[in-house]
């Protein structure tokens, strides 16, 4: 018996049962000089492929010529394989037999690091030193990002791929499978969908859609920048503006931006604590309420953030309690940033809300009056002092 829940298997990565994908992700930390992205994609990599065997052999079909590789028949995955005295490339691919396989595929991974012409003659001296010891063929590969090279060129009888030439290859076989619910043709689905995350690949094909928002981009950028304009001139008559707290927000792109506001109007003593809040409204994707929505629609928001030590809590007994909720009844929505540092208690609208309006100056009122009726709701009634 094995430690570490681990028992003896016939196949598969490391000849067992390996540790879940979680904990093979998360073995890799931050370390000084070290990122441990490649790392982790290696391991995503080389658990997708595990689970989808007949993938793993489409994709070395079509990034090797496929007339010319032997009858490959099962395959074996592992990361990091084999700390011989050259080294050891980031992925073998070993088909055929366990003890004596027909092809050996080592891939050497790359993302932000550079690939040398001398790493991959090493690996490829090993290959051969295996292939004389325990016979088959090999292949190797360096794996790179698209416009990346192999600084020296790369060997004779190495290839050079791309994340993108993966994408596009698993995503296909994917397409190919009658059962779009088994568990390899999700995971390889998951791990597509990874590399287009991590702008690594791109299988979604342009669309109509896409095609009439390019067409008409600039026409509607400069609605869309006038929009904000008139919106934000009748903000501030009406609202008094702070210089930015961070940086110069006069982004290029017009529905990107966040403006600060002190948290009372003209002429009105402050009843909000000093410190730790501000007014805002702001636009961008709608990431900060959903992070699982980083592509979606673009959003105005508006309200007032929180710095985290200042923020209210839900769920405390009395007054901070009682105050969220009666903003929950208004429309607010409280949540924080990617980072956790602000808490937001704010209302939301969508770019599709404003359409239908007669003109971009009705367009802006409504938007206007969107943003200061937020902030009277908020300023007529401050959060309990502790």
């Amino acid at each position: 018996m094995l430690s570490d829940g681990h028992r003896v298997s016939g196949c598969g990565i490391l000849d067992a049962i390996a540790p879940s994908l979680f904990r093979r992700l998360r073995q890799y930390g931050t370390t000084p000089g070290r990122y441990p992205r490649e790392d982790q994609l290696t391991e995503a990599l080389a658990a997708t492929l595990d689970a989808a065997p007949n993938a793993a052999q489409t994709l070395v079909e079509r990034v090797f010529d496929s007339e010319a590789l032997p009858d490959v028949g099962a395959c074996r995955v592992r990361s990091q394989p084999d700390p011989g005295e050259h080294g050891c490339a980031d992925l073998e691919l070993a088909f055929g037999p366990k003890d004596q396989p027909v092809l050996r595929v080592w891939v050497e991974n790359k993302v932000d690091s550079a690939a040398y012409r001398s790493q991959g003659e090493r690996y490829m001296c090993r290959l051969e030193e295996l292939r004389v010891l325990h016979g088959g063929e090999w292949r190797f590969a360096w794996l790179l990002r698209v416009g990346h090279e192999v600084e020296g060129e790369a060997p004779e009888r190495a290839s050079v791929v791309t994340w993108q030439d993966v994408a596009s290859q698993l995503h296909e076989w994917r397409g190919d499978q009658e059962d779009q619910e088994s568990y390899a043709t999700r995971l390889v689905a998951e791990f597509v969908k990874h590399l287009e995350e991590e702008r690594l690949g791109h299988t979604r094909a342009l669309s109509e859609r896409d095609a009439l928002a390019l067409n008409w981009y600039e026409e509607a950028q400069l609605s869309a920048q006038e929009l904000v304009e008139q919106a934000r001139a009748l903000v501030r008559q009406r609202w008094e503006e702070l210089d930015p707290l961070k940086e110069d927000v006069r982004q290029r792109n017009s529905l990107w931006f966040w403006r600060h506001y002190a948290k009372h109007g003209p002429e009105r003593s402050p009843r909000w604590p000093e410190e730790g809040s501000w007014f805002e409204w702001h636009a961008r994707r709608d990431a900060a309420r959903n992070p699982e929505n980083q592509r979606g629609e673009v959003v105005f928001g508006t309200g007032v953030v929180f710095l985290e030590q200042y923020a209210p809590r839900e769920g405390d007994e009395g007054d901070e309690e009682s105050w969220l909720r009666r903003f929950y009844s208004r429309g607010f929505e409280y949540g924080g940033d990617v980072r956790g540092h602000h808490l937001f208690l704010f209302r939301y609208r969508s770019l599709d809300e404003l359409v239908g309006l007669p003109d971009i100056g009705a367009q802006a009122q409504a938007l206007a009056d969107f943003v200061v009726e937020s902030w009277e709701m908020l300023e007529d009634d401050p959060p309990p002092r502790p």
